[in-house]
């Protein structure tokens, strides 16, 4: 018999690990077109990952895929607000090293709950204020050194 839940706990690590060095080596990838000449133009470093993206999307969900007027607006909007996220992301890695750009980005999930307060009108429990406080000096930690 196999224990599903150990496996679906094993898998989320897997995944959770994948997703870690993906973003992680984002960064560094992301500094090294920029200093081989995407630094003029980092939108166009944007536009080929947005289409490379969207490609490989396309072609491993073909099948799934409904357009609608509906979801081709939700698409433009999100596409949009991502690609112009990262777009300032790739502006500020110009200037700063990959692990400070890292550090600026991943202040933005421990951030959320305080933006969820905002929102909701709901303050978060104190193990929140604990955590962020952790995942913040932990942050600090990873990126000791001086900024440029």
């Amino acid at each position: 018999m196999v224990n599903t839940d150990k496996n679906k706990r094993i898998l989320s690590l897997v995944m959770l690990i994948a997703v870690a060095l993906i973003w992680g080596i984002g960064f560094v990838l992301a500094d090294e077109l920029l200093a081989d000449g995407f630094a003029p133009v980092p939108g166009l470093q944007n536009a080929l990952r947005f289409g490379i993206g969207t490609t490989l999307l396309v072609i491993v969900l073909w099948k799934h895929i409904k357009l609608t007027k509906q979801t081709i607006l939700y698409g433009a909007i999100g596409g949009a607000l991502l690609f112009g996220g990262f777009l300032l992301q790739l502006v500020g890695q110009t200037y700063i090293t990959p692990a400070h750009c890292g550090f600026f980005t991943a202040l933005y999930f421990v951030m959320t709950p305080f933006l969820a307060w905002i929102v909701y009108k709901h303050a978060p429990h104190y193990t929140v204020f604990i955590a962020v406080a952790l995942a913040v000096v932990g942050l600090v930690i990873l990126n000791m050194g001086k900024m440029p």
